[in-house]
């Protein structure tokens, strides 16, 4: 079981009994993601640390599967001064516990990003535009005050 912990997700109750009246035997992430409000991201992740193979949002998961995934509210988390801590725990079938929490997520003010993560986060959510236009981007990002034109931005974004 794995089990999202954070205020901002409004899901209180286990989806497992919309999966269980479904005919069908497998969910696709994107449909799993918007039922319980994890981005794809997060749950291909997951799911690959407990072996399953996952690639894409459109990959499909045996519904047996997603029904070990579960979103609590914890409102114990809830802040007003600063953006929310979360917590993940995981179960293995052994009955093993896996926790982590984190008190100030990356990108938050208190855990501001640097460039460089920035950069790379960028580099990951752009694996489709060729490595020449990304590190072009990259440059005139640095430098964006001092851009005096953005058509070349908008052009490098652009996915031939």
């Amino acid at each position: 079981m794995i089990a999202f912990y954070n205020y901002s997700y409004n899901y209180q109750k286990i989806f497992t009994r919309d999966l269980r009246s479904r005919k069908m035997a497998k969910i696709r992430i994107y449909e799993l993601s918007k039922k319980i409000g994890v981005p794809n991201k997060t749950i291909i992740a997951e799911l690959s640390k407990l072996g399953v193979k996952a690639k894409t949002h459109s990959s499909s998961v045996e519904a047996e599967i997603a029904k070990k995934i579960e979103v609590e509210l914890d409102n114990t988390l809830k802040r007003v001064d600063k953006v929310d801590p979360t917590r993940v725990k995981l179960i293995t079938k052994r009955g093993e516990v896996y926790s982590k929490h984190v008190e100030d997520p990356l990108g938050s003010l208190q855990r501001p990003m640097s460039f460089n993560d920035c950069a790379k986060k960028f580099r990951d959510c752009a694996k489709k535009l060729p490595e020449r236009k990304i590190g072009r981007l990259l440059e005139l990002i640095a430098q964006l005050e001092q851009v005096t034109d953005i058509r070349e931005i908008i052009d490098l974004l652009s996915i031939e």
